[in-house]
């Protein structure tokens, strides 16, 4: 219940007040229900690794994740405990490079939404503290794009990869940045959900992409589905499990390029 988004559970009074919102989550309930089932899954079936939110806001969702891995996951005597990678700037959206990711354009402006905007690393660390789990926590701070291939320079992955991917970049930019740097390193077996899939075109765009340009043919999944509400707002998130390895590693040769932007080494 601590980061469960009851407000946001009333649609047109969220939208109303949206602003002074005061969860760590927008994910509704049903959501949170099928990622613990998901986590449950690779944890009983032994799929080796951590787990990601990409796209965390103020952490409600990945402090679920180290919940559920602190509940599940008591097994010292196998290794290291896994942990929860919490990756988001922290201060909001990028702004829209449409010089480079020309399926942005539509999202210009996105990089004004206050509700994103007023948020720190500091306070979704203080709330990850606040419950005891600052031991399976990680952060890190900044865009995708610096980020996440800083870290895998630096090795921060590569040990464990990982069991559970979640995605919520919003933008075109954030999703094919995030696929492409760390659906490599998810695991045969693991699950990756997309979050914003149904809401943001960018990002509906950038998986079609990046599946298209890697041979990807797992089905897509609906995470949940609101028959009260009819077209793709009753569709909320997608997911898929992998089956096979990409034939790329995201650290070497040039850039790859997907429909919408390349991404990687240039």
């Amino acid at each position: 219940e601590l980061v469960m988004n009851t407000p946001y559970e009333d649609y047109e009074a969220a939208m109303a007040n949206f602003d002074t919102l005061r969860a760590l989550t927008m994910v509704e309930r049903e959501r949170i229900v099928h990622l613990h089932a998901l986590v449950v899954d690779v944890l009983m079936r032994g799929v080796p690794g951590d787990m990601i939110e990409a796209g965390c806001w103020r952490g409600g969702v990945a402090i679920f994740l180290a919940a559920c891995l602190e509940a599940y996951d008591r097994r010292p005597d196998e290794g290291p405990l896994r942990e929860v990678w919490f990756a988001d700037s922290f201060e909001g959206l990028p702004e829209v490079d449409v010089a480079s990711y020309p399926g942005d354009s539509i999202h210009s402006g996105s990089d004004g939404i206050e509700i994103l905007k007023k948020n720190s690393v500091e306070s979704v660390q203080r709330s990850v503290e606040s419950v005891g789990l600052g031991h399976r926590a990680r952060f890190l701070p900044g865009y995708f794009s610096g980020t996440l291939p800083a870290a895998m320079a630096a090795g921060a992955f590569m040990q464990r990869g990982f069991a559970l991917i979640r995605l919520d970049g919003d933008l075109y930019q954030s999703t094919i940045e995030s696929l492409h740097y760390l659906y490599p390193l998810l695991q045969v077996g693991g699950h990756v959900v997309i979050d914003d899939f149904t809401d943001w075109r960018g990002c509906r765009e950038a998986v079609a992409d990046y599946r298209e340009k890697h041979g990807i043919t797992e089905r897509i999944e609906i995470v949940w589905k609101n028959i009260a509400v009819v077209g793709r707002k009753g569709v909320a998130g997608v997911w898929w499990t992998k089956s096979a390895q990409v034939g790329y590693h995201p650290m070497e040769g040039p850039a790859v390029e997907y429909k919408g932007g390349a991404v990687g080494r240039g």
